[in-house]
């Protein structure tokens, strides 16, 4: 199977991440577009205008970045009548994330960067000047910046400011005859307005791969094997995907993997210097959508760890003091709790019956993303 069946979905690169009055503001993307994105709606019409609350607030700040499409345009465009409405964003790409690894690594290398895989941190020496340890050395610095994403939670003062999700995916057989019969050949990429996101398109080399976030949820910052090998979820991703795609109901699965997502209370990123430290940055939360901000997220780290006062340095979002979540176990008990509600909510919406007020209750009470939690009273 070709590697390029993993999938990453840029919703353009943030070259400014929120102003003084604190709204969030998508800049344009710096590389060239290679395939474009579709947020869109299920059947139930639960989904219905979910998206507005965000592109009115980029629209009053000047920034037209998404098109609204008529039901027949989207469903023409992803080959599902299960698809109502949709916008769509053309400032946007998908990237193979194995191939942008290697591209960076070796631009860092011809560049000076010595680089060091497989050498996990074991432990963190703080002081005046840091120490990076190492099972089988240790570097000394005089300042650390910590880019650890999932695994900032082993840091004791991070672990509440997040909680470790998955995000699990399924890859299909080539089939590239049915993709064209079903107008999928041009790479789209897709994702519904839910929370625990479908998000799904075709590859090169012909294969379907579909996704969902909100899979395993880790127990403080112990992420052992959780995410290692094939998805535990393998069954339900091929149920949701022949929902939405009848006919890959007979295309065989190639594989499925899943791995682990920083999600922050406001799925927003954070930066920020560790508690009773002049010398050590951090930088994590990209809450599933590190790739297009990550190359703004790398200059305000550069900025913070250099000691610059410059304008990455001076964003809202660093030493932003988000909620925090619970403590260990109720954090882990309250994310599956409130996981199923949320689950039953969305199969009620699916089968277009009401769903159940505590349910709707519960579900609220998950952190917001790109697009609205409904509150209880069901309003945005």
């Amino acid at each position: 199977m070709e590697s390029d069946s993993n999938q990453t979905f840029s919703l353009g690169y943030f070259e400014v991440v929120a102003r003084e009055d604190g709204l969030l503001v998508v800049g344009r993307c710096a590389a060239s577009i290679v395939s474009a994105y579709i947020a869109l709606l299920d059947k139930d019409r639960a989904q219905q205008d979910s998206w507005r609350t965000t592109t009115q607030a980029l629209e009053h700040s000047g920034l037209q970045l998404f098109e609204e499409l008529k039901s027949e345009e989207v469903q023409y465009r992803t080959g599902s009548t299960r698809h109502i409405g949709g916008v769509f964003a053309a400032n946007s790409a998908t990237i193979q994330p194995a191939q942008l690894a290697r591209g960076l690594r070796r631009v860092a290398i011809e560049r000076g960067v010595r680089i060091f895989e497989k050498s996990p941190m074991v432990k963190l020496v703080r002081g005046a000047s840091p120490r990076v340890v190492t099972r089988n050395g240790s570097v000394a610095a005089n300042r650390v910046g910590l880019a650890m994403n999932a695994w900032s939670g082993m840091i004791p003062e991070l672990s509440r400011q997040m909680v470790v999700v998955g995000s699990d995916l399924v890859a299909t057989e080539r089939c590239p005859e049915l993709l064209e019969k079903l107008n999928l050949r041009s790479g789209l990429a897709i994702s519904d307005s839910r929370l625990f996101t479908n998000y799904y398109r075709c590859t090169r080399d012909g294969r379907m791969v579909f996704g969902k976030g909100g899979g395993s949820f880790a127990f403080g910052a112990d992420l052992g094997s959780l995410f290692d090998g094939s998805s535990r979820f393998e069954q339900q991703l091929r149920a949701t995907m022949e929902w939405f795609y009848p006919e890959f109901s007979k295309v065989a699965k190639a594989k499925s993997w899943n791995g682990p997502i920083d999600r922050t209370m406001t799925g927003l990123p954070l930066f920020g210097q560790l508690n009773g430290s002049d010398s050590i940055f951090y930088a994590f939360g990209y809450s599933g959508n590190g790739v297009g901000p990550t190359h703004l997220g790398g200059r305000v780290l550069a900025s913070l760890t250099l000691g610059l006062d410059d304008e990455f340095a001076r964003l809202p979002l660093v030493g932003f003091r988000a909620e925090r979540f619970p403590p260990e176990p109720f954090r882990y008990v309250g994310a599956r709790v409130i996981r199923a509600a949320l689950a039953r909510r969305e199969a009620a919406e699916d089968m277009g019956k009401k769903p159940a007020k505590l349910d709707v209750a519960l579900a609220s009470l998950m952190p917001g993303g790109l697009v609205p939690v409904k509150t209880k009273d069901g309003s945005s």
